[in-house]
């Protein structure tokens, strides 16, 4: 235990189907996560979960709109979790909103993206270069420089300050350098041809290239927010959903490998199944993407922040959890979320904005957090814990499996133990925006941490949070470090997978599947270092890695670590 007087919660049936009971405990207080400074909270927004120095600690870059946001290097010594603040950013009040990080000029560091405005106003995006590879640690900033700080619209010669929200890496050309998607919310801003578009940014290696138009992206402007990466028809080149609130999600395919140059097309009517829409929910923030059923196609979740799902929508109110088909033959997505249980905690209070997908309990499925963001009041978080595995016919193609979920809200549900000096902050519960998970304590098992606090303009400083999910039985679990050759998959090989098949004593088998994103739900990163459970392992039988542009390789299962604090280190 960190502190004698960390609090801690225990939900009514914390146990997972192998007995593995679950307790939270809030690390931050005594780790020096709640803020910066003893005594000090912000208007939380981003968080990065990312070994930004390369010694083996994770780290967290907290970003704070009207506030400073800043880095905390993160260390564990004699088990006790701690974090110093490393490098600040408070410059003018920058609305800080998003962040994501990504090696992108593959030196062997990882560097950092911070959209600004979002909601709250307009600005000018930073891009920080990490400096580790000239010798010394620190940052430069160079977003300017690099051609990503301002739109550069007809009329704009010094370009245009947008209301930028979310930020996403991929290698949309299969080139090995990471290219950028800033989603751009619509502004009352000078008037302009291309005014409110997304911005999709070509990595030219010494420079960024804006290629919205050339790449086929180019659309009716809509409120955009933190839209999501993920290779849909397992082609080797990315795929994007880009998310929309009070408006339609679209759903862009990649052509790269079906046609041999760059070209997104809108797949959002030809992937989703009989009656399905893939524009849905409207009253969305953000959306994720994992494997959720772990049979190597990549799923979906849309995250609703808003009650009403839309008056053509065939859906119930709520989020929409989209499982892929490909397994079955046929590329598109199907809504399991009534039958999942995904919106058992929701009422019509919520606000969702701060959202997550990893695997908390440790049972090689991902597990929901679902952070209540709303503006007015803050309200209780929820945790939705994977239990069970269910079943759902596609008409004319067969089953597909999907996770069902109990809700596991208590575990999290409580106040944060702040002293004295932060009596100011504003009440639980919360107002949650960036949720991000890792390996903080350097024990093999992800915590998560919760990036609090309201509007800038607004007196809601929050405390922010590190849920330590501790395990009565922890089960067996690896975790693997992926790099790339940087001459076809990034060195830091985003987008790409690894997973890992397993059988147990009764003969059956398991499989569970992780994958590398720079950039996650709402304003958000979770640790790039992979977390893959394998509860009841027996034996190993296959570990395979599918990297971004779709080669793939088998890696010896003797190889994999049986301790998961030790790192199993894949190169392509």
């Amino acid at each position: 235990m960190l502190l004698a007087a960390a609090l801690a919660c225990v939900a009514d049936d914390p146990s997972a189907p192998d007995g593995n009971e679950i307790t939270v405990v809030d690390l931050a207080p005594g780790a020096g996560a709640q803020g910066a400074e003893p005594g000090t909270v912000y208007h939380g927004r981003a968080c990065n979960a990312v070994d930004y120095n390369n010694d083996g600690a994770l780290d967290m870059w907290v970003g704070n709109p009207g506030d400073p946001s800043y880095l905390l290097l993160g260390g564990t010594q004699d088990g006790v979790t701690s974090f110093e603040p490393a490098f600040w950013w408070d410059e003018d009040g920058t609305l800080a909103w998003a962040a994501s990080s990504a090696d992108y000029d593959n030196d062997g560091d990882v560097d950092l993206f911070v959209s600004v405005g979002g909601n709250e106003g307009v600005g000018s995006n930073l891009l920080f270069e990490n400096t580790l590879d000239e010798g010394s640690f620190g940052f430069r900033e160079v977003a300017a420089a690099m051609g990503v700080a301002r739109a550069q619209y007809p009329g704009a010669p010094d370009g245009l300050e947008l209301r930028n929200a979310g930020g996403a890496w991929a290698d949309v050309d299969n080139d090995s350098d990471l290219d950028l998607f800033v989603s751009v919310n619509i502004q009352a801003a000078p008037a302009g041809p291309r005014q409110g578009e997304n911005l999709l940014y070509r990595n030219d290696g010494d420079h960024f290239t804006e290629i919205t138009l050339e790449a086929g992206l180019l659309a009716p402007p809509l409120p955009t927010r933190h839209s999501t990466w993920l290779d849909v028809d397992n082609d080797g080149d990315v795929d994007l959903y880009e998310n929309n609130y009070e408006a339609a999600n679209r759903m862009w395919r990649n052509m790269l490998v079906e046609e041999g140059s760059l070209r997104f097309t809108d797949a959002t009517a030809e992937w989703a199944r009989d009656g399905e829409r893939l524009d849905y929910p409207w009253d969305s923030f953000a959306s994720a993407a994992a494997d959720l059923n772990n049979d190597g196609w990549t799923d979906l979740i849309v995250f609703a922040k808003g009650w009403e799902p839309g008056a053509d929508s065939p859906y119930e109110p709520g989020h929409a959890l989209f499982i892929n088909t490909g397994a079955l033959g046929t590329v598109g997505f199907v809504n399991v979320a009534a039958p999942s249980g995904v919106n058992a905690a929701l009422d019509d209070t919520y606000g969702v904005m701060g959202c997550q997908v990893a695997d908390l309990d440790a049972d090689g499925v991902p597990d929901l957090y679902v952070g209540n963001g709303n503006p007015e009041s803050g309200s209780p978080d929820a945790l939705m814990l994977s239990r069970s595995m269910g079943e759902v016919e596609v008409d004319g193609m067969g089953v597909v499996t999907f996770p069902i979920y109990t809700d596991a809200s208590a575990l999290i549900d409580f106040p944060a133990d702040m002293p004295n000096e932060l009596v100011y902050a504003h009440p639980y519960p919360y107002h949650t925006h960036g949720v991000c998970a890792g390996d903080f304590d350097a024990d093999g098992y992800p915590e998560l941490f919760v990036a609090n606090g309201g509007p800038a303009l607004s007196e809601h400083e929050e405390p922010d949070r590190l849920f330590d999910f501790q395990h009565s039985a922890p089960p067996a679990a690896a975790r693997v470090r992926l790099r790339g050759d940087g001459e076809r998959v990034s060195l830091d090989a985003v987008q790409s997978s690894v997973r890992i098949t397993w059988s147990m004593r009764d003969g059956s088998t398991h499989a569970t599947r992780a994958i590398v994103q720079a950039g996650s739900a709402f304003s958000a990163q979770n640790d790039n270092t992979l977390f893959l459970a394998m509860p009841g392992v027996e034996r190993i039988t296959a570990v395979e890695v599918v990297w971004s542009d779709g080669t793939t390789q088998s890696i010896d299962p003797a190889l994999v670590p049986a301790d998961p604090r030790q790192v199993l280190e894949v190169v392509r």
